[in-house]
């Protein structure tokens, strides 16, 4: 299932799901983190933007066009708009969508530009990404997550073990 990261972090708690992956900011109780991995940031911009082909680009930089935004509640938004806070950024948000597919829509079309984490969120022709360069973001893990305490089958500690392998930055 797909579901929200405090979702999935309550079914491994309540023992509904034997395995979670998903980004957290903090510390949990009741779970044991099997593998912990802080996941670049990245802006993506259409091709030809003012800030393709740079290897860095600050917060700062990228508020200064149109945004599209996860929506609240995600963890790349949370720590988004702590980050804009904190640097008494303006933020002109245009879109706000829990989808991917959108945002790179939006992107491709030149409405502006979005954010999206380093774990598998790439698609294809039309955008670049640009390493997003600040340290609010540098609080985010993706976590692969069991009950702790719980002793797991063979079955589902090799499988915790295939996604402790696959849970690594895709930029």
């Amino acid at each position: 299932d797909v579901v929200r990261r405090d979702e999935a972090t309550r079914r491994v708690l309540d023992g509904e799901a034997d395995v979670a992956v998903t980004y957290a900011t903090g510390p949990l109780h009741g779970v044991r983190v099997e593998s912990a991995v802080v996941v670049p940031v990245y802006a993506i911009v259409p091709v030809g933007h003012e800030l393709a082909g740079r290897a860095r680009v600050s917060l700062a930089e990228l508020c200064a066009y149109p945004v599209a935004l996860p929506t609240t509640g995600q963890s790349l938004r949370e720590l988004f708009d702590i980050a804009a806070r904190i640097g008494n950024l303006a933020v002109r948000r245009v879109l706000e969508c829990d989808e991917l597919a959108p945002l790179y829509e939006f992107v491709r079309q030149g409405g502006g530009v979005s954010l999206v984490g380093g774990l598998g969120d790439v698609a294809g022709e039309g955008v670049e990404h640009v390493h997003l360069d600040d340290p609010a973001f540098r609080q985010r893990e993706a976590q692969v997550q069991t009950m702790a305490g719980r002793t797991l089958s063979l079955t589902v500690t090799r499988f915790a073990a295939l996604l402790v392998s696959l849970v690594q930055p895709a930029i």
